[in-house]
């Protein structure tokens, strides 16, 4: 018996290899001009024909064909077509007709229909000679004649090749999608163009970030506070939410610090960030961080650096070919800490922060980037109370002038980065203790920093 999977695949063969030009066809497809064909027909109600068309509408749903676009209308017109059985045989007469698909080797047409919606499809005795397989590819074949969009439906060797992706063995609804969007490629929204278009070397592409940073302080040897040489840290900010234009996302930031005799837990930072735009080679973004203290009572004993505080910032920044440039702006809440040193008690209480910094570089090698910042904090005032202070000891307005380099290959999906700080001018003999901002300006004198960054 001639295996049903081979013989489908001769009719398509035969059909897609035909030599006619299919795509010339008249708008009735395959509508015999003497109009022989529209006599004497008769209602199918059972038989082989019918029993197809129930196999074609039960492939159909299998493949969920309603989810493809271009192709709704496909299982409607085959569940819901009347079905006519002709009295005879008819030889071909259009061009649509000398299809191997519509007709055999003697010429003898298998089935027809209009190419417009809810007409009948018209068998012929021959038909009956074909394979289930066979029938159901048939009946497929001429509801997309009348399902497809006008400008296609008539295309002979369209309808071939989509009939052949439904049909075939390894059939999938993505297979099915690939081949409609080669004859049918999705509707062009037209729309105005984009006065700023986004560079696709924008960050905004690829927003969300996984990152670690390693910092080592520079203390100064005649520190009163709390030594800490180093701080480890993890940040993961993703962006699930917003536009491709303007992304919203959270971001959490764990740190570790050390010193020369012991490591703990440093601050954990939660915050909620948004590129608000981006166009221009600008990308604009807002955020609002929350650093909250991780260290327990006995460890805040001999600390003066575990005090949560809140920073709310906008940043912009400006990429050229071959230069960068980047301005922050920050303002961080007023806070308060203790400290325990022998029989002596200390609270500390820190002003309001307000932070500006200045970044410019130039990129080499299309990867290399070279630069350096320059930043200005002003802290409204550092207070200290003690058991063993006659006075409290306020400082009044602090200003300190940082800045330093910072150097960073920068791929799509990577990049790795050395940046420095270093004070360079302060009002008053105070370090970066003196704001009580470990994530952000951190400790001592200043550090050096590297930090490896993956962006998705």
């Amino acid at each position: 018996m001639k295996s049903p999977t081979i013989g489908l695949l001769a009719i398509l063969a035969l059909g897609i290899s035909s030599p006619l030009p299919a795509w010339s066809a008249p708008t009735k497809v395959g509508n015999g001009d003497d109009g022989s064909d529209l006599e004497k027909l008769t209602p199918i109600q059972d038989g082989p024909v019918f029993q197809a068309r129930d196999q074609a509408v039960r492939l159909l749903e299998r493949l969920d064909i309603a989810g493809v676009e271009n192709l709704g209308m496909l299982l409607p017109e085959v569940k819901n077509a009347q079905l006519f059985m002709a009295a005879s045989d008819v030889a071909a007469a259009t061009e649509a007709d000398q299809s191997r698909f519509h007709s055999d080797l003697g010429g003898r047409i298998y089935a027809r229909t209009f190419a417009e919606p809810h007409a009948a499809t018209r068998f012929f005795p021959v038909a009956l000679k074909l394979e289930e397989s066979q029938l159901v590819a048939l009946q497929i074949h001429e509801a997309l004649h009348r399902a497809l969009p006008a400008r296609i439906r008539e295309n002979e060797g369209a309808v071939a090749q989509i009939t052949l992706s439904i049909t075939a063995p390894e059939a999938s609804r993505d297979r099915v999608r690939q081949v409609v969007a080669k004859y049918l490629p999705p509707d062009e929204v037209r729309v105005a163009e984009d006065p700023h278009p986004i560079p696709e070397s924008a960050r905004v592409r690829n927003p969300s970030l996984f990152a670690y940073t390693y910092r080592r302080y520079n203390q100064a040897r005649d520190t009163v506070f709390f030594p800490v040489s180093g701080m480890h840290s993890l940040q993961s900010f993703l962006y699930p939410f917003g536009s491709d234009r303007n992304p919203l996302g959270i971001g959490i930031e764990a740190s570790f610090i050390t010193n020369e005799r012991s490591s703990l837990m440093g601050p954990l930072a939660l915050s909620a960030r948004m590129r608000l735009w981006s166009g221009r080679g600008f990308d604009i973004g807002a955020w609002g961080t929350a650093s909250l203290n991780t260290l327990s009572a006995e460890e805040l004993r001999n600390s003066p650096i575990g005090r949560d505080l809140a920073t709310l910032g906008l940043s912009m920044r400006k990429e050229l070919a071959f230069l960068y440039f980047e301005n922050f702006l920050s303002v961080s809440s007023s806070g308060r800490s203790t400290q325990t040193i022998g029989p002596y008690s200390y609270s500390y209480s820190y002003g309001a922060l307000t932070q500006v910094s200045m970044h410019a570089g130039a990129t080499i090698l299309s990867r290399l980037k070279l630069g350096a910042y320059a930043e200005i904090g002003l802290a409204d005032h550092y207070r200290v109370e003690g058991t063993d202070l006659e006075e409290p000891i306020d400082s009044g307005r602090i200003r300190l002038l940082s800045g330093g380099p910072e150097i960073t290959w920068q791929e799509k999906e990577f990049a790795v980065s050395v940046t420095g700080r270093k004070i360079l001018d302060r009002n008053q003999d105070v370090s970066y203790d003196n704001l009580g901002n470990l994530m952000g300006q951190g400790s001592g004198q200043g550090f050096v920093s590297g930090s490896l960054s993956f962006y998705f």
